[in-house]
């Protein structure tokens, strides 16, 4: 008989340095890749139901939006950064040290929502979603440490403040693993641990 154990607990070995993590990702994004591609007959047949009209489009979606969104949020970034401040010969200042703490913190999150609300910033859809999605992504995370007895220490309001960049790791990486598929999408997929 089958049945769902909820107090289950499973452990397993994290990477230790930033290098191994690196490939650790690298080898998950190149894994969701191979599994798309190795099974891109199952996309939207109607045979597989869930399968096909929901968890593997999903899955092909992130690769997408990776591309996507990784080359508009480092041109947002970077573009920013060139247009208010290089142009004018203003390389490192103040101003470019809060302009990246509020890019890169959950700091700029908060500024953000403030801005719509005094209606400094005419709020988009867009800007909208942004803001919703990110702060739904804070109370998870405090929901996974108290879930699991973790008490929260220094180490971790450092993350909670500047999960961005984490997020923008992680997207620069499926975006590296996507170009390398676009270059060769017929190839092996062959890596090592």
């Amino acid at each position: 008989m089958l049945r769902v154990v909820d107090d289950a607990i499973a452990h397993t070995y994290v990477p230790t340095t930033v290098s191994s993590w690196a490939r650790q990702r690298k080898r998950w994004m190149k894994g969701g890749i191979q599994v798309i591609k190795t099974n891109l007959s199952l996309l939207f047949n109607r045979r597989f139901r869930g399968l096909g009209f929901y968890s593997l489009p999903i899955w092909a979606y992130w690769y997408l939006h990776s591309l996507i969104m990784g080359a508009l949020i480092f041109y947002q970034v970077f573009g920013g950064y060139y247009s208010y401040f290089y142009v004018y010969g203003d390389v490192l200042s103040a101003n470019v040290i809060l302009y990246f703490l509020y890019w890169f913190s959950f700091l700029g999150i908060v500024n953000l929502s403030y801005q719509m609300a005094i209606s400094a910033i005419a709020p988009s859809l867009l800007l909208v979603l942004s803001v919703i999605i990110s702060v739904l992504n804070y109370p998870l995370f405090i929901y996974a440490y108290r879930k699991y007895g973790e008490k929260i220490g220094p180490r971790d309001v450092l993350v909670f403040v500047f999960l961005f960049p984490y997020f923008l790791l992680m997207l620069a990486y499926q975006f590296a693993s996507n170009i390398n598929w676009l270059r060769s999408p017929y190839g092996r997929n062959w890596w090592r641990k």
